[in-house]
């Protein structure tokens, strides 16, 4: 006796107004009045199939398809793989060869859904597939991931699944189909799903599957940039710290995307007073300093980079990055040797420039004629000619312009490159002249 699986609607797991369908089993074939025509017209494509002929097997499977649609739903799973392996093997992703075999390929996910209804598991792979043609089909791709996972439990998503669909979503925002409001919703959904994933993963063992989904988050976030503003990103975060103001790991997260970003929002700072609250670390003084300094803060930002600067766990590039920016604070505070000293601290260009500013600008109170001005003016052009790139010319033609001239040198009975005195700075340098 013939035994067949019916469709079962599950309404109890109605999601956004749609049944979820679960997909048909079928265990005896439905010749559909014709066996042996259907045998015959099967055996044909399934021959050429193992023989690797897709072009042949292709003939013979719309011919079995016509014959009898509801012979079993490998019929369709074959089909889609033939054109799949077909489209696969076409170089040139534009051609009229490659766009025919896509849409044939199409074509057998509907009559797959006509036949055997469109179940999650048949969404998700009609979504995967099209993305073979992500240029061109994303959108098609991004219709059924949505359907797929409107309707799949999260315990069956794979971490490929989370990858395509929000790359989908990137695609269609670029063309303007979805907004950042949207993408950013789906990215939401997504992230969770990943971070329950890789904790499950991880209480498990299962570090090569944790793994997996660690690069799932980190590729979301990669996906994220057209939508990455705090405009758009600080109503969302601000609204989950608030649904969880207990979490301070949610907190430091949070803050360090948005620290990244450089956003100045008076959020950043009660995030950060939180974190250093509760759970004062180098991190926490570091995320204050930033905070800070991005709300031009400064002396505040001083004293919390300052703190930082104290725990030895603190990385390199924070740092490096507490330096920089303590160098800057001093030099715009007129604090020349501190700002000096914390640039001297750093290498690169910038730091290097700072010097040379601190020095050039440390001549209004350490100058008292033309030539102690012009000794000081000199030692911050050496340093400028090891900053290289990251000094204008403007500003070094405005150092030029204050040194004295090679007259008044004479008269001084010096020359350019004699050995002089810097007042402040306790080392001489070779005199230069304008001139």
């Amino acid at each position: 006796m013939k035994k067949f699986f019916t469709i079962v609607t599950l309404a109890a797991m109605t999601l956004v107004g749609q049944a979820q369908v679960e997909c048909i089993e079928q265990e005896e074939p439905n010749y559909n009045g014709n066996e042996a025509g259907c045998r015959q017209a099967v055996s044909l494509y399934t021959e050429f199939l193992k023989q690797e002929n897709f072009k042949d097997a292709s003939k013979e499977w719309w011919k079995a398809q016509e014959i009898c649609p509801q012979y079993k739903p490998l019929l369709y799973d074959n089909g889609k793989y033939i054109y799949k392996k077909m489209a696969q093997a076409i170089t040139d992703k534009n051609s009229e060869d490659f766009k025919n075999k896509m849409d044939s390929l199409n074509l057998i996910y509907d009559l797959w859904f006509k036949n055997y209804a469109e179940c999650p598991e048949l969404q998700m792979k009609r979504a995967h597939d099209n993305m073979m043609d992500e240029t061109h089909r994303y959108n098609v791709a991004f219709e059924y991931f949505q359907k797929a996972f409107e309707n799949t439990p999260d315990e069956n998503i794979e971490s490929y699944d989370v990858v395509y669909y929000f790359r989908a979503a990137y695609f269609m925002v670029g063309a303007k189909l979805i907004d950042c409001g949207q993408m950013m919703e789906i990215y939401e959904k997504l992230e969770k799903i990943s971070n329950d994933k890789l904790e499950q993963n991880e209480a498990a063992g299962n570090s090569g599957e944790a793994q997996n989904w660690k690069t799932t988050l980190q590729t979301l976030e990669s996906y994220i940039v057209p939508c990455a503003s705090c405009e758009i990103l600080l109503p969302i975060y601000k609204k989950k710290t608030d649904a969880a103001p207990e979490d301070i790991d949610l907190a430091e997260e949070v803050l360090g995307k948005l620290n990244d970003m450089e956003c100045n929002d008076p959020y950043l700072l009660e995030l950060a007073i939180l974190i250093d609250k509760a759970r004062p670390t180098h991190k926490s003084k570091m995320d204050l300093g930033n905070t800070k300094y991005g709300s031009k803060d400064y002396s505040e930002a001083l004293d919390y980079y300052l703190q930082a600067l104290e725990f030895d766990e603190l990385s390199e590039e924070n740092r490096t990055k507490a330096n920089e920016r303590l160098a800057q604070i001093y030099l715009n505070k007129g604090s020349y040797k501190n700002a000096y000293n914390y640039a001297s601290k750093v290498s690169g260009c910038q730091a290097k420039y700072i010097q040379a500013q601190a020095v050039a600008q440390s001549a209004g109170s350490c100058a008292n004629n033309k030539l102690e001005r012009s000794a000081i003016y000199s030692y911050a052009l050496d340093l400028a000619e090891e900053a290289g790139s990251c000094v204008s010319s403007s500003w070094i033609s405005s150092i030029e312009n204050g040194l004295m001239t090679t007259s008044e040198a004479f008269i001084k009975d010096l020359k350019a490159g004699d050995s002089v005195e810097v007042p402040c700075w306790g080392r001489k340098v070779k005199l230069r002249t304008n001139g």
